[in-house]
């Protein structure tokens, strides 16, 4: 076997070696590579977006322990095989590591009898931000967060109190909604004694701010909900009409815009009103006065010479004082805000394409209008999804255009006008083609001539044999005398121009093979000489 392998190597042509050796060598480099891969272990993060302290004390104590790991991220990503991931975190948060970026409330487990008043304030303070950075750091969309708070001095007027204040820098894994930056500020302010949510202010890492700064401004933040309400109900009342058409009609076959005004005034009425029909006693007050009244005579009936008598008289006085109250009602009406005043629609409607038959026989793409039928439906579907009301003044309209346009027949002029416009490209593209098949007849008319000449030699040599006994001859070849036939020397008989074609040719090859670059740039300048 070995003899047989030896053999078969020893007929193969140097190419064929070649071609076999890099085979077997590009095999071999492939099982390296496939072998090495199975053997590398997974590698897992460990830790990411580490400050470089923590980096350099991590990466040590994995050296320390003999831990394969690799570093990412310019450093701030490690990354260790899957086996070590768990059982190194474990081991590492005992050594303190990564260090908590911010510290918590763990700042008062250890008792300082000599602290002053000053640094406990100092140190609630500092324990209030950790907490509310770490609070704020859970949040999904964000990487890293810290927060400051400025919490002012007591004074002894109100008038004189300073509010409290915050400020909080974020560094985001993706980009964070109104929303959420609304609930990080009333977040950290409801956390804080004193501090009101637009005093917050948000930034990232690039120092774009991100609390709404017109929060303050009771005006400018009206305005910008009132828009935002706007853009809702309009884009709410936009997709109501445009699923609808869409399903009638298909897709993109319909163009939806709605303009909205909304009444935004706030209004408040009090009507009292009076019944006189219905009336109720509502107190009663009765005041009785008595009298006796004397009343001298003038003379004495009995003995007029005696004093006259006196008559008394009794009196009494009654007082009715009555209050009545009567029926009344009471009306309390509150005007809510953000009532539709009136709306605006416009709807674009496509029309209908068929494959129409032209003079010439071709088929030709023509437009048809929607019949008025099928406007008038289409129309009273749009209001009816609007909820249209003329009576408060709203206006809508459906316009039926074509949103493509037909295409137009070939009258003759159609490939003048393209030869016209593109002449030079054209040109350019017949010249190059023109060079490269003249050089290819070129060669081939060098290699007929040279076949040609060689046969022709060939047969004159053939027809003489044997003899020409100067020559090789070719192996196992014998005459009938058991002479050895030998090749006739062809060069010699070629005729004197095929001879140098022949020359040429080879030296052509042997600047090819020396100069590829420079025979590269050769071709590309006869192909731009040939093109311009």
């Amino acid at each position: 076997m070995p003899g047989r392998l030896s053999n078969l190597f020893r007929n193969l042509t140097t190419t064929q070696r070649v071609t076999i050796g890099g085979a077997i060598a590009v095999t071999l480099l492939v099982i390296i590579v496939l072998v090495r891969w199975a053997s590398t272990p997974e590698m897992v993060p460990l830790f990411s977006n580490l400050p470089p302290e923590d980096a350099g004390k991590i990466t040590q104590w994995l050296d320390e322990n003999s831990i394969e790991y690799t570093l990412e991220q310019g450093g701030s990503r490690i990354l260790v095989p899957r086996a070590n991931q768990y059982q190194a975190r474990i081991e590492l948060a005992q050594e303190g590591l990564p260090a908590q970026r911010s510290t918590g409330y763990e700042i008062f487990d250890q008792t300082n009898l000599g602290m002053s008043e000053f640094v406990q304030k100092l140190n609630f303070r500092r324990a209030l931000e950790g907490e509310l950075s770490r609070t704020v750091s859970s949040l999904e969309e964000v990487d890293e967060a810290r927060v400051h708070i400025v919490l002012p001095e007591a004074a002894l007027f109100r008038e004189q109190e300073k509010p409290a204040t915050a400020s909080v820098t974020l560094k985001l894994r993706s980009a964070l909604k109104d929303a959420q930056v609304s609930g990080i500020s009333h977040l950290i302010a409801s956390s804080v004694e004193g501090l009101e949510s637009d005093k917050v202010t948000i930034v990232d890492s690039r120092g774009n701010v991100l609390s709404n700064m017109q929060a303050g401004d009771p005006l400018l933040a009206m305005s910008n909900s009132q828009m935002q309400l706007k853009n809702q109900v309009e884009n709410n009342l936009t997709q109501k009409v445009e699923t609808m058409l869409q399903q009638l009609l298909g897709p993109n076959k319909s163009i939806v815009r709605v303009s909205v005004e909304l009444d935004f005034t706030q209004s408040q009425i009090t009507s009292e009103l009076f019944d006189p029909e219905r009336t109720a006693v509502r107190s009663e007050e009765i005041n009785e006065t008595s009298m006796n009244v004397n009343t001298p005579q003038s003379v004495n009936p009995v003995d007029p010479t005696q004093p006259p008598l006196e008559s008394t008289e009794s009196q009494l006085e009654t007082n009715n004082i009555t209050n009545y109250e009567v029926s009344k009602t009471l009306t309390q009406e509150t005007r809510n805000t953000g009532g539709v005043e009136r709306i605006s629609a416009s709807v674009l409607i496509d029309g209908v394409y068929r494959d129409v038959e032209a003079e010439e026989g071709e088929m030709q793409r023509t437009y048809f209008e929607r019949t008025p039928d099928e406007m008038t439906k289409i129309e009273q579907a749009v209001r009816g999804a609007l909820g249209v009301d003329l009576d408060r003044g709203d206006e809508i309209s459906v316009i039926n255009i074509p949103f493509e346009q037909p295409e137009v027949l070939d009258t003759g002029g159609g490939f003048m006008d393209w030869l016209k416009n593109n002449w030079s490209m054209m040109l350019r593209n017949i010249l190059i083609g023109a060079a490269v098949i003249g050089i290819l007849l070129y060669v081939r008319n060098l290699l007929t001539a040279s076949t040609n000449a060689a046969r022709q030699v060939w047969e004159r040599r053939i027809a003489s044999l044997p003899g020409g006994g100067s020559m090789p001859a070719l192996p196992g070849a014998s005459s009938d005398g058991g002479e050895a036939l030998a090749l006739p020397d062809l060069d010699s008989e070629l005729p004197e121009e095929v001879v140098e074609a022949n020359q040429l040719q080879q030296r052509l090859v042997d600047f090819v093979e020396e100069k590829p670059e420079v025979t590269a740039r050769l071709l590309k300048t006869w192909l731009v000489d040939f093109g311009g």
